[in-house]
């Protein structure tokens, strides 16, 4: 019997949290992307005095919020640009100008045409998350298994890349 390595336990954890992390993510974002789409529409909405049926368990409301923030680096280099177009030159040309950088990563995934196996994901889930077996099935084969097969397909295989520095 082969003995399993720390190393290996590790990555075999990290490729299982990373793949269906991105398949929870890749869903998070096309329901975000709802949201994005009609928000900008409710709102034109309710401008319009348009109204929600009573038998509906939702409301929707314009909101004004005043707070305070701090202006970003970026906002105070236009300023200073705008208020300053002579000085502010040189801080120009740096800006335009382009260097090489480097970044460290690991890379880790999928030896092709292997998998972990399914127990190895729901236990996983189990957990990360805090939720029962019988429903951490069922997340994983109602859901993150069918969409860590989409999100493979789109990525076109590969490792799963991270950036370390």
């Amino acid at each position: 019997m082969t003995r399993i390595t720390k190393l290996t336990r590790l990555v075999e954890e990290t490729v299982a949290a990373a793949r269906t992390g991105r398949a929870v993510a890749s869903l998070g974002a096309m329901l975000t992307n709802v949201e994005k789409t009609n928000a900008p529409e409710i709102y034109n909405r309710l401008i319009a005095k348009q109204n929600i049926s009573e038998s509906s368990p939702v409301t929707s409301e314009i909101l004004e919020k005043k707070r305070k923030r701090k202006i970003s680096l970026k906002e105070a280099v236009k300023r200073f640009i705008e208020q300053y177009p002579k000085e502010s030159l040189p801080l120009q040309e740096i800006m335009k100008q382009q260097e090489e950088s480097s970044s460290t990563l690991v890379g880790y995934g999928l030896k092709k045409g292997k998998d972990l196996g399914d127990d190895f994901y729901i236990d996983l889930i189990i957990e990360v998350a805090g939720i029962t077996s019988q429903e951490a099935g069922v997340l994983y084969h109602g859901v993150l298994k069918p969409m860590m097969k989409r999100v493979d397909e789109e990525r076109k295989k590969g490792l799963i890349e991270y950036k370390i520095k």
